[in-house]
């Protein structure tokens, strides 16, 4: 690199702003051609198709996603609400049990609450080596579960916390047309799936993890109308390919994949109705099978995922009993893919990316990454090519405003949904080749003039103008 003139330390703040940006992006460019003749053919696959997406990922960073500003003040000064009434409850509670008030926030206080007051154990966790007393969700969902007497205290302080939450995103600057503007990462992840963070022009924010509860707040724009399409059961989908075992496939392409899996560990009628009984605590077989199959497939122990749902081990494990036997195929490929991680250190995947793995290759916790990470890398390159796809022949008469993990939501002119929308689902549509046979994972449509779920006003809670399923509209 040649010699800066005039100095960098001579040069005014504004040009040393400047020139610390060009020198930035001329070391980038000189290591281009370095690293550019390294890549090996999957790993110019993965490079090029990623340089593929800056188009529409940069036109989806302009665009943004309108905001109600009513609907914004509104469901603000809700959450303030709540946070105020939740507190006022908490101290109430604390001043009578214990005879002074609590600040949720402190952590001190929290301390002395729950493990001096309460007598609660003492939950910990390791940060970087280094132990610290927790009092995170996490630890007060366990306490909530496992001790009676620090129930309501668990519950209030999660809600306030929600809230909060909730009201700092609602805070969040806009774009000075007040759009929603979040940043993308396209190569942020191992696996291929998108990052959302801060907008590089410091408004807005993650756009992939909104709480559903406010997506009502964004928009259509005017003339236009949204839709929010998914892929379905994909990476179930994915597994049962990868994995090859006939009967998951035949659960996953002939009916509704968990009401199929718990007809068959339970020994149900295979009804949806029959799935959708409680069988233990607030759960369905359907929700309890879809819970623990999605962590089963992914190598979970019985112990992990009992902690994660909350449920007792011994649920858990009868459950993965079962699921094993009838679906054997899943268990010797989750053996195939350590075996070849540990054999040859990487994993490439149906859809030509290659995943190296540094960590220690007989580790469990390295093991569990590379049995995700072919299905989740699948998923996200579908959703991906989708997007290239319709951005390079729908746009500009369909706008891409986000990707949301394995779904896109989109926009048109209203009077054209009928003949764009089955495009947009043609384009994301197509097959890809696992194993010798060729998948295709479904897509659904959900419309509406704005992005939470439609509610009628039987619900209490209306939104008429959310989204709703597309052949429901068309009925």
């Amino acid at each position: 690199m040649k010699k800066l003139e005039p100095p960098f330390e001579d040069l005014n703040p504004h040009d040393k702003h400047l020139a610390y940006c060009a020198m930035d992006t001329m070391m980038t460019y000189e290591l281009y051609d370095i690293l550019n003749s390294k890549l090996i053919p999957p790993q110019r696959q993965t490079y090029e198709f990623e340089r593929s997406l800056l188009a529409p990922v940069m036109t989806m960073m302009k665009r943004g996603f309108r905001i109600d500003m009513a609907k914004r003040d509104e469901t603000l000064l809700f959450c303030r609400d709540k946070v105020s009434s939740l507190t006022s409850t908490l101290d109430s509670l604390t001043e009578a049990v214990f005879g002074h008030k609590l600040n949720c926030r402190s952590h001190l206080q929290l301390k002395k609450l729950f493990y001096q007051e309460l007598l609660i154990k003492e939950y910990t966790r390791s940060v970087k080596g280094v132990v610290k007393v927790s009092l995170d969700r996490n630890t007060l969902e366990k306490i909530s579960a496992c001790y009676a007497r620090a129930r309501p205290f668990c519950q209030l302080i999660l809600k306030i916390r929600d809230y909060e939450k909730q009201e700092q995103t609602l805070k969040k600057a806009l774009s000075p047309d007040n759009r929603w503007i979040a940043g993308y990462n396209v190569a942020g992840t191992d696996t291929g799936r998108w990052s959302s963070a801060d907008n590089p022009l410091r408004h807005s924010a993650n756009i992939q993890n909104i709480d559903p509860k406010m997506r009502k707040i964004f928009t259509a724009d005017e003339g236009r109308i949204l839709a929010y399409c998914d892929l379905q059961g994909a990476e179930a989908r994915v597994v049962a390919y990868l994995a090859q075992d006939e009967k998951y496939i035949k659960a996953v392409e002939e009916s509704d994949v968990h009401t199929m899996v718990a007809t068959l560990v339970f020994g149900l009628s295979g009804e949806r109705a029959d799935a959708d009984r409680i069988y233990y605590r607030n759960f369905s077989y359907r929700d309890l099978a879809k819970r623990c199959a999605h962590g089963t497939n992914y190598g979970g122990s019985a112990r992990t995922l009992a902690s994660s749902l909350k449920l007792e081990t011994k649920v858990v494990a009868g459950f993965q009993r079962m699921y094993n036997r009838i679906f054997p195929g899943i268990k010797r490929w989750q053996d195939a893919v350590a075996r070849q991680i540990q054999k040859h250190g990487y994993l490439d995947t149906p859809m030509g990316r290659r995943r190296i793995f540094n960590d220690r290759l007989y580790s469990d916790h390295t093991v569990r990454k590379a049995i995700a990470y072919g299905p989740q890398s699948v998923v996200a390159d579908i959703i991906s090519k989708g997007l290239v796809k319709i951005y390079a022949e729908l746009e500009p008469e369909v706008w891409v405003h986000a990707m949301i993990h394995d779904a896109l939501v989109l926009s048109f002119e209203e009077e054209k949904i009928d003949k764009l929308l089955p495009s947009v689902l043609n384009l994301m549509t197509f097959p890809v080749e696992i194993e010798g046979r060729q998948m295709i994972i479904p897509v659904d449509a959900d419309v509406g003039h704005n992005w939470g779920k439609y509610k009628g006003a039987e619900t209490g809670e209306t939104n008429l103008k959310g989204l709703r399923p597309y052949d429901l509209l068309i009925q």
